[in-house]
């Protein structure tokens, strides 16, 4: 299943049923991030939504993962944003995910959302050469 702007993991699966699944893998792997990736309509659909990443690696890691899944070329400006805001390639996960929460905390009216810890990024490019020129 494939989902865009409009149609999102969260719109496909109730709170209870996230809220199980990421207790389950926090559980089991504690020192992993639960990661859901959403794209933009313009972006080529991702074979892999769901991604299991190591707290201690940097975020460029999940964009190699993304742009792997996404097979798109090199030439192609690969954008990720958390809450609106981008994410920095250098950030360690951990770091994310914790200014993620935060951010959570703060926006969310039901507390019970807060229960699911998944960390929702949200995928956009850009051709960053334009078209080629013949000469």
């Amino acid at each position: 299943m494939f989902f865009t702007k409009k149609q999102s993991f969260r719109d496909n699966f109730s709170l209870t049923d996230r809220i199980a699944e990421s207790k389950k893998i926090l559980c089991k792997y504690p020192n992993h991030i639960p990661v859901i990736v959403e794209c933009d309509d313009n972006v080529p659909k991702l074979k892999k939504y769901k991604y299991l990443v190591p707290d201690d690696v940097p975020a460029s890691q999940i964009i190699v993962s993304i742009r792997k899944n996404m097979n798109v070329d090199s030439a192609t400006a690969i954008f990720i944003f958390a809450d609106d805001i981008m994410i920095c390639p250098s950030m360690l996960m951990r770091s994310l995910y914790e200014q993620y929460l935060t951010r959570k905390s703060a926006k969310v009216k039901n507390q019970d959302e807060m229960l699911d810890r998944f960390f929702y990024i949200y995928v956009t490019f850009e051709n960053t050469f334009g078209t080629s020129l013949k000469i």
